[in-house]
């Protein structure tokens, strides 16, 4: 109700008058000459004016509901309408082409996370798989031959001796396995003595032996260092056993003189059953451990070197990027091998998560082409849409596995009310096929970006909600309220009572005296399209004024919309918009 400017305060009947009468002074103070008759007829004017106006005002007040101010709960909420799918839906079918052989399930059946579904059948998989192994191991071989031949080496002495016919120079370019030069261990030479069986048995190691050497007609003492015992078979066909013997090296032996021997057993001289010839105790050629160069010489031929002493350096520019070739060609039969095998292991169709079978489409022998699962929470808006876009090329599905332990729903809200809704609000939902349940969910997702229809954007809020009771179906149409905020025990009014006047909220209450009515300031708090918080202005029991409405011979308290009904802040459809929300004032 908008009320003139130079209106407020009392606007009773009395208070017309007293104006009226001031009106009527003043004119006489001003105009001394204005006649006693005409002074009358002024003043009867006003008191038929007063009276008017106070029979007008007693029958209006008496005609307006009336209202008793009360406490009670109130809810702002967002409301819309959505379809509910399941939280959770897999595509269910093989990864590798084949003919089904078995199938263990049909629509309906409730399954567990890991139960056979299928098998199928694929006779070229396992020849496939067998190939796919020999490529892995010779892949394996050419790695472990190309970490050999690093970028650098050091070539060292394996033991003590002297560098005999160094074969290459600095810089020179080498391949791996070509010899270097040659270590000799000349401290001691070596034969091998064969003697019979019995002698062997009977000699023992460090056990002084005579040796001749008849290229220089001279005897020198040896050693016996290694006592064998496995005989072999001589020229003549009778049993030899061979024993190695050392002697030392002097300026005037060499490898390849003959050595001939004598031990003495049990008292007798024991000659060797033939003669022999002399090596050196230790001698080997230094070979190159990659391809590339010699990048330094670190001795030179005839000299004589300790065990460990460092040698040659050598250095290579492919080595490293070969064995990097060799690792990535390894891996890749790695992962082919692991592809094929799990191809082979998914001959047998499994249940991707529990749930329910659904829109199983095959029968036994069918020829079928690659499929895949979908993922495990992988929301949907259409059930179908869903299980279409979860396969890909000519991929071939058995149907889908459903959970529907919990379900979701997602409605627009209008951007004037989507900043009230917030993660983790409480939602009641209810569908028409159960008019009499109310079931509980929470608000887990707010879209980032809204869909604009008509220059108005809308922004999708989707609601999960327990199914553990399985009556929610997917599909089925669900009425969504959202609480996104409640007041309990507020002073409460119908939003009808409440009047404007600019930036400022009014009820209209009756005057003390009866006669008339009062405009009274009030702050506003929560407020929906039944009621309105009052958090200044008014207490409990205060009466108020409802414009536009008429009183009759019923208590006030049932003209007021929504007080009639059910109390404030239940479930009603008077208390909430239709199309979204309450708002906030």
């Amino acid at each position: 109700m908008k009320l003139p400017a130079n209106f407020g305060g009392n606007v009773s009947g009395t208070g017309k008058i007293s104006a009226l009468f001031g009106s009527v002074k003043n004119l006489m103070v001003k105009h001394k000459k204005i006649t006693a008759a005409v002074a009358l007829v002024l003043v009867v004017a006003v008191y038929g004016t007063y009276r008017t106006t106070q029979q007008t005002d007693a029958s209006a007040l008496q005609n307006t509901a009336q209202a008793e101010v009360t406490r009670g709960s109130i809810e702002v909420t967002v409301t819309g309408t959505g379809t509910i799918v399941p939280v959770a839906a897999e595509n269910i079918g093989p990864n590798v082409s084949g003919t089904v052989k078995k199938i263990y399930v049909q629509n309906g059946d409730r399954v567990k996370k890991g139960d056979l579904l299928a098998e199928v059948v694929n006779e070229s998989l396992g020849v496939e798989v067998a190939n796919a192994r020999l490529e892995l191991e010779k892949a394996a071989l050419n790695l472990k031959d190309s970490s050999t031949q690093l970028s650098d080496d050091i070539i060292t002495a394996p033991f003590s001796g002297r560098i005999v016919n160094l074969e290459v120079k600095k810089g020179e370019e080498i391949s791996k396995g070509a010899v270097l030069a040659t270590l000799q261990d000349d401290s001691q030479l070596v034969f091998d003595m064969p003697v019979d069986s019995d002698t062997a048995k009977k000699v023992y190691v460090n056990q002084k032996v005579e040796v001749f050497l008849p290229d220089q007609g001279e005897t020198v003492e040896g050693r016996v260092i290694v006592k064998n015992s496995q005989p072999v078979s001589g020229y003549s066909g009778e049993n030899r056993v061979y024993i190695k013997v050392a002697v030392a090296a002097r300026g005037n032996l060499s490898s390849g003189m003959k050595a001939f021997g004598t031990v003495t057993v049990g008292g007798k001289q024991v000659d060797a059953l033939a003669v022999s010839s002399l090596q050196w105790m230790n001698e080997t050629g230094l070979k190159a451990t990659l391809n590339g160069e010699v990048a330094a010489i670190y001795v030179q031929e005839g000299q004589t070197v300790k065990k460990g002493q460092k040698l040659f350096a050598l250095h290579s520019d492919t080595a490293q990027s070969e064995q990097k070739t060799q690792q990535v060609a390894y891996e890749q039969a790695l992962l082919n091998l692991n592809d094929l095998q799990q191809q082979l292991a998914d001959l047998k169709v499994t249940a991707p998560i529990d749930g329910i079978v659904s829109g199983m489409d095959i029968k036994e022998g069918d020829e079928i082409g690659t499929g895949s699962s979908g993922s495990t929470g992988t929301k949907t808006s259409d059930t179908q849409s869903s299980a279409s876009s979860s396969t890909t090329g000519s991929a071939k599905t058995f149907g889908k596995i459903i959970n529907t332990d919990q379900v979701e729903v997602s409605f627009p809200v209008d951007e004037v009310d989507i900043a009230k809704v917030k993660i983790g609000q409480v939602a009641n939902l209810t569908v028409d096929a159960l008019p009499d349940r109310v079931f509980k969910g929470k608000v887990t997702e707010i879209a980032e970006e809204g869909q604009v229809t008509n220059n108005v954007a809308s922004f999708d809020v989707t609601i999960l909600v327990d199914n553990s009771e399985k009556l929610l179906k997917s599909g089925m149409t669900a009425n969504v309220t959202i609480v996104v905020a409640r007041k309990d025990n507020a002073v409460l009014i119908p939003v009808e009572a409440l009047q404007e006047r600019g930036q400022r909220k009014f009820v209209l209450v009756p005057a003390d005296d009866g006669s008339g009515r009062n405009m009274r300031p009030v702050t506003v708090g929560l407020m929906n399209e039944s009621f309105a918080e009052i958090t200044q202005g008014l207490q409990e029991g205060d009466k108020i004024l409802i414009p536009g409405q008429q009183s009759d011979t019923r208590n006030a308290r049932t003209m007021m919309p929504g007080f009639g009904g059910p109390p404030p802040g239940s479930n009603r459809n008077s208390g909430t918009r239709s199309s979204g929300s309450g708002a906030w004032h």
